[in-house]
């Protein structure tokens, strides 16, 4: 899938096509030299933005994970595990920590 390549005008700030002539907002000529260069350093900027966003994801998510788990094991040694609430509550935790890590995980692997 081709993706458009975009940068900040250095007329107006506002965000136009890599390959464009003009400035479609403020119709200022654009250098290509520089409209590749500026593009290049906005798909790093966003490579690393995705890249935070994974990160973030999958300790969320390990987070969740663990402590669902914990509250699984602790109701179990208290002797309440087969009562409704606590087992909706463990088994919430636990898939949703898991769908979390995975995102991640994956998001993580596609950017790399």
């Amino acid at each position: 899938m081709l993706r458009l390549r975009v940068f900040r005008c250095p007329g107006c700030g506002e965000f136009i096509a890599a390959n464009a002539a003009i400035c479609r907002f403020c119709s200022r000529p654009i250098d290509a030299a520089a409209a590749k260069a500026a593009a290049d350093a906005q798909d790093s900027e966003n490579s690393g933005f995705r890249t935070k966003k994974y990160v973030r994801h999958i300790c969320i998510g390990a987070a969740l994970y663990v402590v669902g788990n914990l509250i699984a094991l602790a109701t179990r040694f208290a002797g309440v595990s087969e009562q409704p609430e606590y087992v909706f509550l463990t088994v919430g935790l636990t898939m949703s920590g898991f769908a979390e890590l995975l995102y991640g995980i994956v998001g993580y692997i596609r950017e790399c």
